[in-house]
């Protein structure tokens, strides 16, 4: 065939307010130096109204022969990734974010999971370095005092401030160097949570895309899917941008399981998430999200979701107990029960495959 096979389709805002580029740098350098042949992928990175532009930084990375630069005045993630995907010239994409790393073979990887006939979703194996969360220049050794505040008052991070005294992780900061020469250094220092190694396991089960909440496992940054099914089903909900892009991933993945696209695991594929500060009111778009969400899929497995976070359920469970609860989600006057409109057909019809 001619033209690449994948392409990468990465939408970042930056700015010196926001963590800076550092993190996008090595980001596009990992997505460069993939195994995969240089003319069988592109890189596709839609600079969301950064300030100063971005397609300037990519030359100056020496990176402009190997990054596409789709220059957009407006922010917002959703809007970001349909223009990207409108500017790809391969049959697959990847949605790729802009403080992901890559390992070497993670594309070549991605590549042959989608030899099948059926559309798939192939899901990657996310890791997170957690330290770089002090880092505002990932790439320096220099901690903000402010970020180990904020990871000593958050339970899920309350650990941190202690690993990185005892560690010495304020003294290692990531490289280029790490990231074109010596990636398994970077991925020695990642971990992860028992959210993803539980959407792991569920995506490996061959099931997770036939169980009530399946979607929950989506997330952006190693996934990849076929142009035609993101295009067909409508691409991101651009509607979610109003509230900082929070819930967009899983949007996407109800809107995929219903159209009868399987998950397939590739644990070969691995990336790194370089965590960064955050900032302050980040999480304000977070209810009226979740509300959205709910209203636009007005069924029992959207409408329980904040139980599945909550309680830090796994999706496996949480399906259990969607089951359990099948019959108190029924039409008004049935056992003497009301129901929002809508909710009269079944909570959830798993997609025949």
């Amino acid at each position: 065939m001619t033209g690449p096979r994948i392409s990468v389709v990465l939408p970042a805002h930056c700015s010196a307010a926001r963590h800076g580029t550092s993190r996008l740098r090595l980001a596009l350098l990992s997505w460069s130096r993939q195994t995969l042949p240089r003319d069988a992928y592109e890189i596709v990175l839609v600079d969301n109204a950064s300030d100063p532009p971005l397609a300037a930084q990519v030359s100056e990375w020496g990176l402009a022969d190997r990054v596409r630069v789709v220059r957009r005045e407006e922010t917002g993630l959703g809007s970001g990734y349909n223009r990207g995907v409108e500017a790809a010239e391969a049959p697959l994409v990847l949605l790729a974010t802009d403080d992901e790393l890559a390992e070497p073979g993670l594309l070549a990887t991605h590549v042959s999971e989608h030899g099948g006939e059926q559309p798939a979703l192939v899901i990657g194996r996310c890791t997170i370095l957690f330290h770089t969360e002090l880092f505002p220049d990932v790439t320096k050794a220099k901690v903000d005092p402010h970020a180990l505040e904020r990871a000593a008052v958050r339970e899920e991070t309350r650990w941190l401030p202690g690993a990185a005294a005892a560690l010495g992780l304020a003294e290692k900061p990531v490289t280029e160097e790490d990231v074109t020469g010596d990636f398994d250094k970077v991925l020695a220092l990642a971990g992860t949570t028992p959210q993803f190694q539980d959407i792991e396991r569920t995506v490996a089960s061959g099931h997770c895309h036939t169980l009530p909440g399946g979607w929950l496992a989506v997330r952006v940054g190693n996934h990849s899917l076929p142009v035609t099914t993101l295009r067909e089903i409508g691409g991101l909900d651009e509607t979610l941008d109003s509230f900082g892009g929070w819930y967009l991933d899983l949007e996407l993945g109800i809107r995929l399981i219903d159209a009868g696209v399987r998950f397939r695991h590739a644990p070969e594929a691995v990336s790194a998430n370089l965590t960064h500060p955050r900032a302050p009111g980040g999480m304000f778009g977070v209810v009226p999200a979740m509300a959205y969400l709910i209203s636009k899929h007005n069924r029992m497995d959207v409408a329980l979701s904040p139980l599945y976070f909550q309680r830090g359920l796994g999706i496996a469970e949480y399906a259990r107990l969607l089951r359990s609860a099948e019959r108190w989600w029924t039409p008004a006057g049935r056992a003497g029960h009301a129901v929002p409109d809508g909710a009269a057909r079944s909570p959830h019809q798993p997609a025949s495959h």
